[in-house]
């Protein structure tokens, strides 16, 4: 029987806090606001993903978020893989 581990990448096996607080930065200014802080997008990030960009900004809609993120998300740092990740993924490819 083939057995299959499904993660969430985002938050589960990387950090990407930081890569997505400077991708809400660009975001945030090209639709004419202040950036939030880093702190702010940690304690205000919510899913499904639209519930925290409608926070901010009420009428912008999935298709025009995505749009912007596609277009700045090449722009950012990459995410950080967490510790132990690499090792845990590679043992249970082995078994």
């Amino acid at each position: 029987m083939d057995k299959a581990f499904i993660f969430d990448r985002s938050g589960t096996l990387n950090n990407n806090l930081h890569s997505f607080h400077q991708i809400s930065e660009l975001i945030f200014r090209d639709l004419g606001k202040e950036p939030i802080s880093k702190e702010e997008v940690r304690l205000n990030y919510d899913a499904p993903y639209m519930k925290f960009w409608n926070k901010y900004f009420p009428d912008l809609t999935r298709e025009k978020q995505c749009e912007m993120f596609e277009r700045y998300t090449h722009q950012v740092d990459e995410a950080e893989v967490y510790p132990g990740v690499v090792e845990t993924l590679t043992l249970l490819h082995e078994k």
